[in-house]
């Protein structure tokens, strides 16, 4: 048997001696294999076209070019740097006898390349001819095997990743792992983004984490794949995520580097060509040096559900926001901060404390060059999403953390949510609008009139725009991206592959969005220096209303329409000098008066009664009427021009626009977080800013000795009830906060109970279980079981009326 299985493995040998003599043969330049027209006549003519593949495998520079069997198509990634890129020697592995192969006009050339030029490869031998397509690009080639489907679960995969980087140690780099969908509404795109977690097995088989650096970056295991399907240009989260990592990622006191940083390439599914994609890593706890040990911890904002109800939500989870971690606490360190925030607002020294000061006064820049409308003021300006916040020990005090992610409605691109349109505009907003990131430390000293934040963050601001933010050094970066996406054909193969993308003029390449970004710097400037301006001199301004309006430009230009409904605020400083600095007299809104309209570049004021809107009124911004009295439009010259509450719930509304675009200003200005109410020993400024956020409560009695409980009595003074008329009958409370309107209902816990109150007609049901429900207009806006009411006195409904909805509605004790 030995000697029998000698005489085999010789055989075997041999053969691959013959293979490699006949079927590889001596490389050949790609210049040397060029034919013209006519000499391809020639080889077809007398041939047959084959079926069967004549090629298995082609080499360029030793490079296995990547062939897509559905497309019929050779792809080759041209080495940066290399002296022979374009005129390869070329090698070819073939199981047919005798192929021979040649390049119907072989020139590459980078004019080529950027226009996604096809070229012909003929495979031919004596008798038989077969006629590929090679496509070439200077980007990178990935390529993922996968047997399975690739959805929200991982799946088994293989991955190769070719780097044509210049001097890359390792061209080829391949691994096993795990593939699965990545991404929120981008879910729904053809073209998806992926996460891919990679693995390597041992001698003992044992799988473990498979932790390596692609294309230059940090080693890791897990990596991303952006697919920027909605993005016309492909560059917004690419370019916002270097620009963060170059200029501000390591400026901060913690030695940490926040940023992350992506590298086009392009993907191959199962070696079908699949498109455009930045290959990149996620910021995670190994990025932010998170040290659990030190109680350091890492949190995503997802959602623009309001930070307003931290504190008050249970220890399980922190609705809005996102952890990987599982202790007991892990929610305790962000519930503190916002706390601290709640509390200490109008406290400076509280709030340097809580925040790494640079990165603070980076984080609020950036997101304001780079319009992060996906970022900040979502509600209100007192909103965040797409961030990271990460707590860390400084010498025994917890330094919060802020790093942006998911950057691609930025520039000018505004959500529209319409999926005709990939839920993008594109350059939907003017460079000249500003976001500005309202919630946290940092606005909270510009809330409060600090009297040093100002200058150091208009200091921050210049330096970055000499040196790091200058137009030469941003466009350095646009430069290189400019090669990746256009200069390699990439950008139209990407089209070519998924049509009902977003794209723009490819002969163009980043022409516009270098426009737009430059435009941009200089309308940052433009506001910078009205800030600048506001805030210095003798006597600055520390009306945060006025400093807000700074952020529009030709603000006190517009025309503006104002519905005031509760005139205690004209008692309010802030109020009345905001008024006047938009050119109306406080004392001029008399009772009978709850409109007016203030033409901005005429310096015109007019005074009217809002109700007299149904017939129209002739003012000096033109005729305005309501469209109907259900729909709140409210029409300017027989055209739509906004919405608005014209039924009077609403405190203040302030319309103001010029063309167009028409704007709701913002007055939200108290850190207020909606915390146990038992706490609260003067719950005053809670019940304010229900009031400021238009909310009305519906207060249920459930344990009737805490009627005479010095802080729920505190409670309802603040909503302005008459604590004499609560009796040890009272089950309900209805207020109607903005105009400071109570029901209070008596002996109305039964079934079948209905009665009027200031928010509309409230009913209760009973079920035979006992369990019960409490609805406004048919509305549910409480429900509760026997046993939800153990070891409660009240239940609150905070409620909007504009549309309904229940906000929150907790339970309290004052035990």
């Amino acid at each position: 048997m030995g000697k029998r299985t000698g005489i085999v493995l010789l055989l075997i040998s041999v053969a691959a001696a013959v293979y490699f003599i006949c079927f590889l043969g001596k490389p050949t330049r790609l210049s040397e294999m060029s034919i013209d027209d006519k000499q391809l006549q020639e080889i077809i003519s007398n041939r047959n076209l084959s079926d069967e593949n004549m090629i298995d495998r082609l080499l360029f520079d030793e490079q296995k070019l990547l062939f897509d069997e559905e497309a019929n198509t050779f792809y080759y990634s041209l080495v940066e740097g290399s002296s022979s890129a374009y005129n390869p020697y070329v090698k070819k592995y073939s199981t047919c006898k005798d192929i021979s192969l040649a390049v119907l006009n072989a020139q590459i050339t980078p004019a080529d390349v950027k226009a996604d030029k096809t070229y012909q490869l003929i495979a031919y031998n004596v008798s038989s001819y077969r006629i590929y397509n090679l496509k070439c690009t200077t980007l990178p080639l990935m390529n993922i095997e996968c047997g399975g489907e690739i959805g929200d679960d991982d799946a088994a995969m293989h991955m190769t990743l070719f780097d044509n980087r210049k001097g890359a140690a390792q061209r080829f780099t391949e691994s096993d792992g795990d593939i699965h969908i990545r991404g929120g509404s981008t879910r729904t795109y053809p073209k998806k983004g992926y996460k891919l977690s990679l693995t390597k097995t041992s001698l003992a088989d044992h799988v473990r984490l498979n932790k390596v650096s692609l294309l230059g970056m940090r080693q890791d295991d897990d990596w991303i794949l952006y697919a920027a399907y909605n993005d016309q240009e492909k560059i917004r989260n690419v370019f916002s995520s270097k620009l963060w990592k170059d200029t501000c990622a390591q400026d901060n006191s913690l030695g940490i580097d926040n940023g992350m940083e992506y590298q086009y390439i392009e993907l191959f599914l199962n070696n079908q060509y699949w498109g455009l994609y930045a290959l990149g890593y996620p910021i995670d706890e190994l990025q932010l040096g998170i040290d659990m040990t030190r109680n350091e911890h890492l949190y995503k904002k997802i959602s623009w559900d309001s930070e307003t109800q931290i504190l008050s939500q249970p220890e399980v989870a922190v609705v809005g926001y996102d952890t990987k971690e599982s202790e007991d606490d892990e929610w305790a360190p962000l519930k503190k901060y916002y706390a601290a925030l709640s509390a200490e607002w109008k406290n400076s020294e509280a709030m340097y404390s809580g925040i790494d000061l640079d990165n603070a006064i980076d984080m609020y820049l950036f997101i304001n060059l780079i319009q992060g409308l996906d970022h900040a003021g979502g509600l209100n300006s007192l909103s965040i999403k797409n961030m990271f916040l990460s707590v860390h020990n400084k010498e025994g005090k917890d330094i919060m953390l802020y790093t942006p992610w998911d950057m691609d409605v930025t520039w000018g691109n505004q959500w529209t949510g319409d999926a005709e349109t990939n839920l993008i505009k594109p350059y939907g907003i003017s460079s000249s609008q500003n976001i500005v990131m309202g919630l946290g430390n940092l606005p909270a000293l510009i809330l409060n009139g600090d009297d040093d934040i100002w200058d150091l963050i208009l200091t921050k601001y210049k330096t970055l725009r000499d040196t790091l933010w200058s137009e030469e050094a941003v466009n350095k970066i646009l430069d290189e991206y400019e090669e990746d996406i256009y200069l390699s054909g990439a950008y139209l193969r990407d089209m070519s592959r998924w049509p009902d993308g977003s794209y723009w003029d490819a002969d163009k390449g980043l022409e516009n969005f270098r426009t737009y970004v430059s435009g941009r710097l200089h309308e940052l400037d433009d506001y910078y220096s009205r800030v600048e301006e506001a805030v210095s001199g003798s006597e600055p301004c520390k009306n945060a209303y006025i400093i807000r309006s700074l952020q529009y430009k030709d603000f006190l230009q517009s025309d503006f329409m104002l519905l005031l409904n509760d005139r205690t605020l004209l008692s309010n400083s802030d109020y009345q000098e905001f008024l006047e600095y938009i050119g109306i007299d406080g004392k001029l809104i008399t009772d009978n008066v709850n409109l007016v309209v203030v033409n901005g570049a005429g310096k015109k004021a007019e005074y009217y009664d809002a109700g007299s809107m149904a017939e129209g009124i002739d003012t000096c911004i033109g005729t305005v009427c309501t469209a109907d009295n259900d729909s709140g439009v409210i029409c300017r010259d027989h055209q739509a021009w906004c919405t608005s509450d014209i039924n009077g719930h609403n405190r203040i509304d302030l319309i103001f626009g010029s063309g167009e675009e028409v704007l709701h200003f913002d007055f939200s200005k108290e850190y207020v977080m909606w915390s146990n109410l038992c706490e609260l020993q003067d719950p005053g400024s809670w019940c304010e800013e229900l009031k400021n956020q238009q909310y009305h409560v519906v207060i249920e009695i459930v344990n009737h000795d805490i009627i005479k409980e010095e802080r729920f009595r505190a409670l309802l003074s603040g909503f302005g009830v008459e604590t004499d008329n609560i009796r040890e009958s009272t089950d309900f409370i209805v207020v109607q906060n903005t105009a400071g309107a109570v029901t209070i209902l008596d002996n109305s816990h039964e079934s079948g109970t209905r009665a009027e109150t200031v928010l509309g007609t409230l009913s209760v049901f009973y079920n035979d279980e006992g369990g019960y429900g409490v609805y406004l207009n048919n509305e549910e806006c409480m429900a509760a079981w026997p046993a939800d009411n153990q070891n409660v006195d009240i239940r609150v409904a905070v409620v909007s009326d504009n549309p309904y909805e229940v906000i929150w509605c907790p339970t309290f004790s004052y035990e």
